[in-house]
């Protein structure tokens, strides 16, 4: 069996593994003949930004300006953000449409949406210069 896991923030791989290895515990105590054995295949860190950052607060900031609100949210899969970020570069993830519908049959993005995102995007490459 493959199990596709993904951490979210504050979550280790050793998480996984301890809880694997109690999913077993339970599992051999109603049937001592049981055997599980796993392996940690791949693993990507959790991309985490501390939203006190600089770069948050001014693309805060940029929104605030517009009249817009910043939403924190969790999101699984990955982002380009989270590799940049693991290669020390920090990134923000920022953008138009609703993130649960992406690479959903669903997936669509208002016309208004991305206009306004460009203009979030000029404002705050000017913040930041």
């Amino acid at each position: 069996i493959d199990v596709d896991f993904r951490l979210v923030p504050g979550q280790t791989e050793l998480d996984v593994i301890n809880g694997l290895k109690e999913i077993e515990k339970n599992l051999k105590q109603k049937n001592p003949a049981f055997n599980l054995s796993f392996a940690l295949y791949r693993y990507d860190k959790a991309h985490v930004i501390d939203p006190k950052n600089e770069k948050i607060r001014l693309l805060e900031g940029v929104l605030k300006a517009r009249g817009l609100p910043a939403n924190y949210e969790f999101a699984s899969g990955a982002t380009i953000a989270k590799f940049l970020t693991n290669t020390g570069l920090e990134a923000v993830v920022c953008g138009p449409g609703k993130s649960f519908l992406c690479h959903t049959l669903e997936e669509h993005v208002d016309i208004q949406e991305l206009k306004v995102a460009a203009e979030v995007y000029c404002d705050y490459a000017r913040k930041v210069g």
